[in-house]
């Protein structure tokens, strides 16, 4: 069942939508409006069905912002670190502030994009989206959501500049090898000040850029500002395909609505990082009773799909060893029918066989006179008690040449061969006792080595 997402962002008296519908295989955008305020259009959008999702763009000089440098990465340490270090650097404290966060830098990397809006703000614009008779579910700081829809046409090998002229504010970051290096929210392009600013922001930013990518609600009007600026940079449009899959009814000119589209984008969880969202009334998350239920409700089908991959898995695992084990009883037929010509096979392999061998161990103990420790079966009847079933070895050849004995074999790891040695040492009367030729297996699963037991005293000293 598909789920009915609205993507909101209102600024200086515009509103732009996006309708969009997602599903566990899909995600489509099937209406973009954008309009003053109160217009009918948007009103009626507003009106015209049931939302499961609402997700709403909080602006971007709604919140104070940070790139922080931590030494760790774990979600939950990085939650008790980022509040008190982002205020630090930022007029606002914790008590009055909700902080949101998310990693910036490379997987292995500390670095993280943290937020700080005040509580106030939010609730408010919760109460203006509320009025209109919705119900926000989620807060995503719109600088983020503007990158969000600007990632799948950044070149991951080349360094970029993202330049989105918006409504009420421009925004500029740096791109570098798929990361975002830095972030800056200067002035609009109907502002005096936005050329100046914009020069500013790529300087301070140093990203060393050759293509800059332009969008934005004021792209066209701001195309020969952004150009004459960046004279050392190629600027280009966004292209006309969007990052989001678009109904036919849907309008095509989606680079002067990338701010909803970046929300598309994250309310469907294709959203690449730093992704900075608020809850939807300005509580923590765990804190609203619907929130819990809105997350169930998302999860439920994405639990049900992984009860079913995990019963397929199940399933195929099982006719997989199934064909495993009639393999195995069909090599130990071979094996039975070559050790015991003659003899028929069926139930209870295992039993003749060790009847078969104690029948030949007796022999042979009768025509030696018993079972000599410097024997053949001697050694490997000592070192059958001597070895316990958890050393993880395995031998290939067995050479006895009398007064040593040769073994190859492969075990799991060097400690393992260390520990053979130790255990054939004191439990054995083999005090002579090397290994050899040591080294990782060929297929790079475990070591192979060569083991003399030498038989008779110790070796005398050099």
């Amino acid at each position: 069942m598909a789920t009915n997402v609205l993507a909101l962002h209102s600024a200086a008296g515009w509103v732009s939508a996006a309708v969009a519908e997602s599903t566990l295989r899909s995600l489509r955008i099937t209406a973009l409006a954008t309009a003053p305020v109160g217009s009918a259009p948007i009103t009626e959008l507003l009106a015209s069905r049931r939302w499961d999702r609402v997700v709403c763009a909080l602006p971007a000089r709604a919140a104070f912002y940070r790139f922080l440098d931590l030494p760790f990465r774990d979600h939950r340490r990085l939650a008790q670190a980022v509040g008190p270090a982002l205020e630090e650097h930022v007029p606002l404290s914790l008590d009055d502030g909700m902080t949101a966060f998310d990693t910036a830098g490379a997987r292995r990397s500390g670095r993280v994009l943290a937020a700080m809006a005040r509580k106030s703000t939010i609730e408010e614009l919760s109460k203006s989206i509320e009025a209109l008779g919705l119900a926000p579910s989620q807060w995503v700081w719109e600088p983020t959501a503007v990158l969000a829809a600007y990632r799948s046409h950044l070149d991951p090998e080349q360094s970029s500049v993202v330049v989105d002229v918006g409504v009420d504010c421009s925004i500029v970051a740096a791109s570098d090898k798929g990361e975002i290096t830095g972030l800056r929210v200067i002035a609009a392009a109907t502002e005096p000040g936005f050329a100046r600013d914009l020069g500013w922001a790529v300087r301070t930013l140093e990203a060393g850029a050759e293509r800059a990518v332009l969008g934005g609600h004021h792209h066209e009007i701001a195309a020969e500002t952004v150009a004459s600026v960046l004279d050392d940079i190629r600027v280009e449009l966004l292209p006309i395909d969007c990052p989001v899959a678009l109904a036919d009814r849907a309008q095509s000119a989606w680079r002067g609505l990338t701010t909803v589209v970046g929300l598309v984008l994250v309310a469907g969880g294709n959203a690449e990082p730093p992704i900075v969202s608020f809850a939807g009334s300005g509580a923590a998350p765990d804190s609203s009773s619907t929130e819990r239920r809105e997350l169930l409700r998302r999860f439920a089908p994405w639990a049900a799909a992984t009860g079913i991959l995990l019963a397929l898995a199940a399933g195929l695992d099982t006719a997989r060893l199934m064909r495993h084990s009639a393999r195995q009883e069909r090599a130990a037929e071979r094996v039975f029918a070559t050790a015991m010509p003659g003899v028929p096979g069926g139930a209870g392999l295992r039993m003749k066989l060790d009847l078969k061998l104690e029948e030949l161990v007796r022999r042979q103990a009768e025509l030696q006179g018993g079972t000599s420790a410097d024997s053949a079966l001697g050694i490997l009847v000592a070192m059958s008690e001597a070895v316990p079933g958890d050393v993880e070895v395995e031998f290939e050849s067995y050479a006895f040449d009398p007064p040593n004995v040769r073994l190859r074999g492969q075990a799991s790891s060097f400690e393992t061969v260390t520990r053979l040695q130790e255990i054939l040492r004191t439990s054995t009367s083999y005090q002579n006792v090397d290994v050899g030729d040591v080294r990782s297996a060929a297929t790079g699963e475990g070591v192979q080595f060569e083991l003399t037991i030498r038989l008779g005293g110790a070796e005398p000293d050099a």
